[in-house]
């Protein structure tokens, strides 16, 4: 009987020995810049699945390649994808659906002929290529269609922005997202538009779960000499969209940043703010996150700050599709030269730190939060590299 007591003991501490050693481990080499120009790691997506990764190279014109995990080392996989037009913004925007066989790329600056109508490409890989099987194009000069982009898990459902040269309200340049459907060889737009008359309020702030029903966005204002940042909930039926939520939050400062990123299932909602400060720490930043409910949020464990002044905790923000796995870096400062990288994990209410902090300024989670792609646009002698790990 002690024998088996024994036994049982061993087995248990051997578990909890084998849980407590698991980290993030690197998968394969770093994707790196090619060169000063080339820099890389400032936007890239991750597919769902966690194997496919795309990554937009910042040149003249800019251009994007595509890689595959392959006996754990990562491949390009078919033929670089580049830029008819130059000193575009090719690539600023881009979105892989879930297997990584689609890749959305905007251009909202360029459309070929110096007009800045904004263009949307779909490129679908075939025979180990990458083909133009569709583009979405900017109706009216100026427009900037692409502004954001964001494609669901099987890319049938598109959510962009675009600026509109109309006047409403005595004000010019307001923003609008649009949504497209997606069928066989059609592209359908939903006839109803959101429009936010706050000009340049949305263009980067746009999320959409991954089954395509749930839009969210983000914009500010200003109401008796107080600063609100406004997030809607917008739920896609029958081929239209009505707004469902409204989630207002004081900020400190009007110009202060946030930024929201969206769980794939679209019933979380993780938002950063990293100029957030106290009396103390200037910039120290924070993250909060809310459960999105039948007729209100509820906000799930207590809000994660940095750790010193200067961090910008929350300047870049990812979450899982089931929303209890989340990642945030911070930016530049004295301490972290090259920022810092945590990842929680929702344990009883509280969101405890898994396995240990990372070096970059950039994150991005598969969809189901064990693994994670880490940009540094300022390493590798400034040519930028991207890192991915795997929790085991």
């Amino acid at each position: 009987m002690k024998k088996f007591k024994l036994s049982l003991l061993f087995i248990i501490s051997l578990s909890l020995n084998s849980c407590l050693s698991q980290d993030w481990v690197q998968i394969g080499e770093e994707i790196v810049g090619d060169e000063r120009l080339n820099r890389i790691g400032l936007t890239y997506d991750l597919s769902s699945q966690g194997n496919t990764i795309a990554v937009t190279y910042s040149d003249r014109p800019n251009f994007v390649k595509v890689f595959e995990l392959q006996n754990s080392q990562w491949v390009q996989v078919a033929n670089t994808i580049v830029s008819k037009s130059k000193n575009s913004s090719f690539g600023d925007h881009l979105s892989i659906n879930e297997t990584g066989n689609l890749i959305l790329i905007s251009e909202s600056q360029k459309n070929g002929n110096s007009i800045q109508n904004g263009i949307i490409h779909f490129l679908e890989k075939q025979n180990n290529n990458w083909i133009n099987r569709d583009s979405l194009i900017g109706k009216k000069n100026n427009n900037h269609l692409g502004l954001s982009l964001k494609t669901n898990s099987s890319g049938s459902v598109v959510a962009t922005a675009q600026k509109s040269n109309e006047q409403m309200e005595g004000q010019y340049n307001y923003e609008e997202v649009l949504v497209f459907h997606k069928n066989g060889g059609t592209i359908e737009r939903l006839a109803k538009t959101i429009t936010i008359n706050t000009p340049n309020s949305i263009s980067k702030n746009l999320n959409l779960s991954n089954d395509g029903k749930t839009i969210v966005i983000n914009y500010s204002t200003s109401i008796n000499d107080k600063h609100y940042a406004i997030f809607e909930i917008h739920k896609i039926s029958n081929r239209s969209f009505e707004k469902t939520h409204t989630l207002k939050i004081e900020k400190q400062n009007y110009f202060d940043v946030v930024n929201l990123s969206l769980s794939g299932n679209g019933q979380y909602l993780l938002l950063g703010f990293p100029d957030y400060r106290t009396e103390e720490k200037v910039a120290l930043g924070k993250v909060v996150i809310y459960k999105i409910k039948d007729a209100e949020f509820e906000q799930i464990g207590g809000q994660i700050t940095g750790e010193n002044k200067y961090d910008y905790f929350g300047h870049r923000i990812s979450i899982n599709h089931n929303g209890n796995i989340i990642s945030v870096t911070t930016s530049t400062s004295s301490i972290h030269k090259n920022g810092y990288v945590k990842t929680y994990k929702l344990e009883n209410n509280k969101w405890e730190q898994v396995g240990s902090t990372l070096k970059g300024l950039n994150t991005i989670l598969n969809g189901a939060g064990n693994i994670l792609a880490i940009g540094n646009y300022r390493s590798n002698n400034q040519n930028g590299a991207i890192k991915i790990y795997k929790f085991k």
